[in-house]
């Protein structure tokens, strides 16, 4: 039940990018990976790096 109620609470942007890139870090890991999972890494660290910038040094 404990598991329902933890899915049922709100998730940042942060914390849904941070699973990506581990999701995508394990598959690497294992030597289960997609063809392009080193490319959504290098994207997902992007976006993640933007979320922690602040607003007013962000770039248009």
């Amino acid at each position: 039940m404990a598991t329902a109620d933890a899915k049922s609470l709100p998730v940042s942007d942060e914390a849904k990018i941070d699973r990506k890139i581990e999701e995508a870090a394990r598959r690497i890991s294992t030597g289960k990976s997609a063809p392009n999972d080193f490319s959504n890494i290098n994207e997902l660290i992007r976006k993640r790096a933007r979320l922690m910038t602040p607003e007013p040094l962000r770039r248009k």
